[in-house]
């Protein structure tokens, strides 16, 4: 019986020794954040312009490079123009680098034309996301939704055309 309390006690306090081992090397560890990805939403007339934003957000950590897709539906929107974004047909290219270490995220500005009544999401993500020390960052997407309503336009409605009737019995004795 004293054997086995001997080999209890070890192993409790091996057990309890390791267990303070592991939680003092994960404290010492440093905690990252995650990275993140957002497209705004927006409402349009069809036949005008909309901008979307897409945002790339280093979780913490300084960015420094980001290489991305968005993909719309082309049957709703078409592309026109974006800061560091080329492409059309359904996916925008976005590719940006950072000019210090202090930035923390990445901001881009979409412009699309409204073709049609209808909704289309607008999905981002990351191909590549690297810190300014060029460490990988992580994945990081979102997305957003532009609805694009139908264009109203005003119907015109013809007046009734005037009718001229004559005057019966006209009276002809001048007064």
């Amino acid at each position: 019986v004293r054997i086995t309390m001997s080999i209890s006690r070890r192993s409790t306090r091996l057990g309890i020794f390791m267990l303070a081992l592991v939680m003092m090397f994960s404290l010492a560890l440093p905690t990252a954040l995650a990275a993140s990805g957002s497209v705004s939403s927006a409402t349009v007339t069809e036949g005008n312009n909309v901008n979307v934003t897409v945002t790339f957000s280093g979780g913490g950590t300084s960015v420094g490079t980001v290489d991305a897709y968005v993909s719309y539906d082309s049957s709703v929107l078409q592309f026109v123009s974006g800061t560091n974004a080329s492409g059309g047909g359904g996916s925008v290219h976005l590719v940006a680098v950072a000019s210090n270490d202090s930035q923390s995220s990445f901001s881009f500005t979409l412009t699309f034309k409204a073709l049609k009544a209808g909704s289309a999401t607008v999905s981002a993500r990351t191909n590549t996301f690297l810190s300014f020390d060029e460490a990988e960052i992580g994945p990081a997407s979102g997305s957003g939704r532009v609805t694009v309503n139908a264009k109203v336009t005003p119907t015109v409605k013809p007046t009734a055309k005037p009718t001229v009737r004559p005057t019966n019995n006209p009276n002809t004795t001048p007064t």
